[in-house]
């Protein structure tokens, strides 16, 4: 009696521990990267008014903006602040999973799942990021808890928790529309099956329309300029396989992001950068894969349906929708992701569980190699950080070209003395413009830097580094994380000057 009286409070302990773990790999390298563009995006957007905030046409619903903006107007506005509350998402986000795992498949499983997602690179790589993913999670797991009450017969509070989780979701983004598309069809097999139920699980269905409908007039706003501004990139069926191995390595497991990016804008062959990475790869897709043939030879029921619901709708539906509206992203989906931790730890409760078991501590020990090196050159965000801070060291009223889509953050940490000239798409399509620009740039006389970041996105011809090179001499050129910084100097001083080609000085 005594042993049975203690074992529901082992689960319980390891959870305190794994929830200590995700706080500490979340909160303790909260700053490790600079922000991106995306990140800075956000904040810049974020300093408008309320006013300007719920019409902004930025594909996302207003709530996040709102969010930031009262972090901003109560003084909160360093990076370490503004990505805390993604932080708290994703350390609250294990024990949830934990709630939601023990209900469908027991302790064990569940304590598994809660460690796969505390030490999962790309749950904390959106837990360590000023944006609405983490929170986006939590909102998913929060009305699936209240959801799986409600199926078992759950009262008032749980109606409560579920139209709450709604509202705060579909106010952070709109994928957020995925997971209640799961979770409706769950219903509605239970209206079928119980007819009972069928006025309650109306007025839940009432209940979730008004909370979306609250957010029908950002989405409106959003829908045309995102629709024209993202849309065009086709929908690849490769995209499902990474956004599996993203769920397993984040972005630090396999090729680089950027380098995959690179292979879209240019000729190169995609083989060309998964081949070095091709082990891993398959190692990472095939354990995973296997996990989930194994889990879906459990018992259905109820519960383990509405849980492979809530990881293949918003996969297919975010891919799906990538066709109509603008191009395919894994974070779209990342609503899945503890799901689909849950769905793989749950083959511990099969046959094969000696099996199940092997397969998750490899499963675990490639997050844990992807985490070591999430902070790596090759997989970290753009790092504007230490480049505003190398080029204002040398020139604090430096003159700096910015080119490729994610250099906007450059302006967050190179102050206010800096001269920055932003390159623009619509400035290589106009020669007007573009020749002003790089004009301005020239007639101030003095050291231009050039800043590249993903420039194939902007400037994939390179014609500003080819105005740069013909009216000034290149002098060094640094490598950070994503970024080049490249000093020009007159050209009376060319012999000072290194050749272009020569080895380049590359930070560690």
């Amino acid at each position: 009696m005594g042993s049975r009286r203690q074992a529901p409070f082992r689960p319980h302990l390891l959870l305190v521990l794994l929830t200590l773990v995700a706080a500490i790999v979340r909160f303790g390298d909260l700053t490790a990267q600079s922000f991106w563009l995306d990140e800075y995006l956000w904040t810049r957007n974020a300093a408008g008014s309320v006013r300007d905030i719920l019409r902004l046409g930025d594909g996302y619903p207003p709530l996040f903006g709102l969010l930031v903006h009262a972090q901003l107007q109560a003084g909160l506005a360093s990076d370490w602040w503004l990505r805390a509350p993604s932080a708290l998402a994703g350390t609250l986000a294990v024990p949830l999973t934990y709630a939601i795992g023990r209900r469908v498949a027991g302790y064990a499983p569940a304590l598994a799942a809660a460690a796969l997602l505390a030490v999962n690179p790309m749950a904390i790589w959106y837990s360590q990021e000023c944006g609405a993913y983490a929170l986006v999670v939590l909102m998913a797991l929060a009305s699936t808890l209240c959801f799986l009450r409600l199926l078992a017969g759950g009262g008032v509070r749980d109606a409560y928790g579920y139209t709450g989780a709604l509202f705060l979701g579909f106010g952070l983004h709109y994928y957020f529309v995925f997971v209640v598309v799961a979770q409706a069809l769950v219903a509605t097999w239970d209206a079928v099956r119980r007819p009972q139920r069928r006025v309650f699980w109306a007025c839940m269905a009432c209940a979730a329309a008004a909370t979306l409908a609250v957010w029908g007039q950002a989405f409106l706003c959003d829908l045309g300029s995102q629709s024209a501004e993202d849309s065009g990139r086709q929908m690849s069926l490769l995209a499902l396989p990474y956004t599996m191995l993203t769920f397993v390595g984040g972005f630090s497991l396999g090729p680089p992001l950027r380098s995959l990016h690179r292979t879209l804008y240019g000729d190169a062959p995609l083989w060309t950068v998964v081949a070095p990475y091709s082990v891993v790869t398959v190692l990472a897709l095939g354990v995973t894969t296997v996990l989930a043939a194994l889990a879906s030879t459990r018992r259905w029921t109820v519960s383990r349906a509405l849980t492979a619901l809530l990881v293949v709708v918003p996969v297919l539906g975010a891919w799906l929708a990538s066709m109509l509206l603008v191009g395919y992203r894994p974070r779209y989906a990342v609503a899945a992701l503890p799901l689909a931790a849950i769905w793989c730890a749950s083959a511990l409760r099969t046959r094969f569980r000696p099996l199940a078991g092997a397969l998750l501590i490899v499963l675990a020990s490639l997050e844990l190699a992807a985490l070591r090196q999430i902070d790596d050159r090759d997989y970290a965000r753009e790092d504007t950080r230490a480049a505003a801070a190398y080029v204002t060291g040398h020139d604090p009223h430096a003159t700096v070209v910015l080119v490729g889509a994610a250099t906007g953050s450059f302006n967050r940490y190179a102050g206010a003395t800096a001269y920055l000239v932003t390159i623009l798409p619509h400035d290589l399509d106009d020669e007007a413009s573009f020749h002003a620009r790089m004009g301005g740039a020239l007639a101030r006389g003095g050291d231009v830097w050039l800043l590249s970041s993903r420039p194939w996105t902007i400037d994939p011809n390179d014609r500003v580094r080819a105005v740069l090179d013909e009216a000034l001499a290149p002098r060094e050129e640094m490598h950070f994380a994503g970024v080049i910084v490249r000093r020009y100097v007159l050209a009376s001083t060319r012999t000072a000057a290194v050749a272009v080609g020569a080895p380049t000085h590359v930070l560690p």
